[in-house]
């Protein structure tokens, strides 16, 4: 059976076996809903999806062991890089979401370690703006009786009730002597580096 062309101006409930009548013509884009007597048209809603990305990196070498990342930081600004939303706010360290919702924060860390050596990249968490614990650790070693490049990453997913209490920083760990956490402003090296994305609503 062939499909003919409806004129939208008269389209009959045929439950009801009345006529509704709408009461625009639309725009290209725009949706037609329908109270139950007329049709109007609009907007179609939005469908979702992701609102809030946001990507650090650390800008110096750290060969402190066990000691928080208060400084050195920066947003990658690479020309491939950039912030969806309003991005995270950080001050000394400690970084601040923008909204709550479900988060995840994925931690690259880049490092040389000496002789017989390990090394992390902590991800702590607050939940009262007070105390923080560990939720994640990228971590990393060697056994060989040289200086020698290794990587580690970890993924933490977060449930931010709060913008207030919920806040994360981050730590190396387990640092020995000669071993490196690595930074850089390099346009291309982004060694240890920190990435938020807002996953949708709790």
């Amino acid at each position: 059976m062939a499909l003919t062309k409806v004129d939208i101006s008269m389209l009959e409930d045929i439950t009801a076996g009345t006529k509704v009548v709408a009461t625009a013509a639309g725009a290209s884009g725009q949706v037609l809903t329908s109270d139950g007597t007329n049709w109007t048209s609009a907007a179609a809603a939005a469908g979702g999806g992701i609102t809030e990305t946001d990507w650090w990196r650390l800008t110096a070498n750290i060969t402190a062991t066990n000691a928080d990342i208060t400084a050195n930081l920066e947003r990658v600004d690479t020309p491939a890089a950039s912030y969806l939303g309003t991005g995270m706010a950080e001050s000394s360290g400690i970084f601040t979401f923008p909204s709550t919702g479900y988060w995840i924060i994925m931690v690259h860390g880049s490092f040389e370690g000496a002789s017989e050596n390990s090394m992390q990249l902590q991800t702590l968490v607050t939940l009262n703006n007070s105390s923080y614990a560990w939720r994640a650790i990228a971590w990393s070693g060697q056994r060989v009786a040289q200086a020698t490049g290794a990587s580690g990453s970890s993924q933490l997913f977060l449930d931010v009730t709060s913008t207030t209490n919920v806040k994360v920083k981050f730590s190396t760990g387990s640092l020995g002597s000669g071993s490196i956490a690595h930074g850089s402003t390099d346009a291309t090296a982004n060694f240890c580096n920190f990435m938020f994305i807002r996953l949708g609503d709790t």
